[in-house]
């Protein structure tokens, strides 16, 4: 069986183009390729991270996909729901103390068919305690959290496809493992620069995860901006909660609180202080994962 990313992809992603007074530097441009719009649950860059991986799984006939994140994963939503169009089962191994607790993304996953597994924090990086978690699981086929792999970034390679990409000086995605920043990386040209604005609080580790992920390639440059997480990860300020409103009363572009929310922002900072030169052409990759926000309070966003 072959997976065929474009049977995946129910909708084209769009270009759009960020202009008004709340991006107000005219002399640079910027363009939104709208991930998030190609599907309304395996949204952004999930499909094209676990693609290859998911392609291989079934090239050695698993039965299992076997994978791990948190209480409000996109990655795990989007596993589940592309395991169980294939016909394959999914196991998510969740870091929480609390078993009882199921958010509405875990809900999503179990609707989609997978067995959720927990783990106490203290012990989610014991490869031995977990291999002790999944022991049970024959024909079973491993991905890492995020979809962090070699075959994750041959995947995302495939994003810039989708736009001109000579058109552009920067582009600019949220990060989380790297996965997708590496893909870019690789599939930029030399004289861009790839610019990721993390989402996790002094996550010095991000650096050595993104060149490991680059096994030594030729790249664009690229730098990771550690300045706009508020707080940590899927923290949040209603700083945060009243810029997301404006972009979106401004450009209809919706964000979450996890990643894209923080991206946005931190362009919109970044070109305060000068950080473009003038004349860039910036790309902006929305990475999708807007079911992050069901952990907010109703009526906290006006989408």
């Amino acid at each position: 069986m072959v997976l065929n990313i474009e049977a995946l992809i129910q909708n084209k992603s769009v270009l759009q183009e960020l202009h008004g007074s709340y991006f107000g530097n005219k002399s640079i441009g910027i363009d939104v390729l709208r991930l998030d719009e190609i599907h309304p649950i395996a949204s952004g860059n999930k499909i094209f991270k676990l693609q290859i991986p998911l392609q291989k799984a079934l090239e050695k006939n698993c039965t299992t996909i076997i994978t791990t994140g948190g209480f409000y994963s996109n990655h795990l939503v989007a596993t589940a729901y592309i395991a169980n169009a294939l016909g394959l089962r999914s196991v998510g191994v969740i870091k929480a103390h609390d078993h009882a607790l199921l958010t509405p993304t875990l809900n999503d996953c179990i609707a989609f068919g997978m067995e959720l597994l927990f783990m106490k924090p203290s012990d989610f990086n014991n490869i031995e305690k977990l291999n002790n978690c999944i022991a049970g699981y024959s024909n079973s086929f491993w991905i890492d959290m995020g979809g962090y792999s070699i075959e994750g970034v041959e995947g995302c390679k495939q994003i810039l496809k989708q736009v001109e990409r000579e058109k552009y000086t920067h582009v600019i995605t949220a990060v989380g493992t790297g996965t997708t920043m590496a893909g870019l990386c690789l599939s930029a040209l030399r004289h861009q620069k790839i610019l990721g604005i993390s989402s996790m609080k002094k996550n010095v580790s991000l650096q050595l995860a993104v060149e490991k992920l680059l096994y030594n390639q030729p790249h664009a440059p690229f730098e990771l901006i550690h300045d706009f997480h508020f707080g940590g990860f899927a923290k949040h300020s209603p700083v945060l909660i009243d810029f997301m409103n404006h972009l979106y009363e401004n450009h209809k572009v919706p964000t979450d609180i996890v990643y894209t929310a923080k991206m946005f922002y931190g362009v919109y900072n970044l070109m305060e202080q000068n950080y473009f030169p003038n004349y860039s052409k910036l790309l902006i990759i929305h990475t999708g994962g807007l079911q992050g926000n069901r952990s907010l309070l109703s009526k906290s966003l006006l989408f």
